[in-house]
């Protein structure tokens, strides 16, 4: 997926999802969209101010979601 396209997902009400890969990699999503890397996803949550969910699994994990 495009940045520019997360970008505007997020901006219409969307969340960035981070899925826990087998192997133990980060493997993001942008709901609605479709999958983005991990720099994009970076990216994103720096300049956009992204919020966390507050949903991670444990103390000290990466959270699951994030909103404008």
């Amino acid at each position: 997926m495009k940045t520019d396209h997360a970008i505007a997902a997020l901006k219409s009400g969307g969340f960035l999802m981070a899925e826990h890969e087998d192997g133990g990699e980060l493997k993001y999503r942008c709901v609605p969209g479709g999958g983005i890397t991990p720099k994009q996803a970076a990216l994103l949550i720096r300049e956009l101010g992204l919020q966390t969910g507050g949903d991670a699994l444990f103390p000290d994990v990466t959270p699951q979601t994030w909103r404008l």
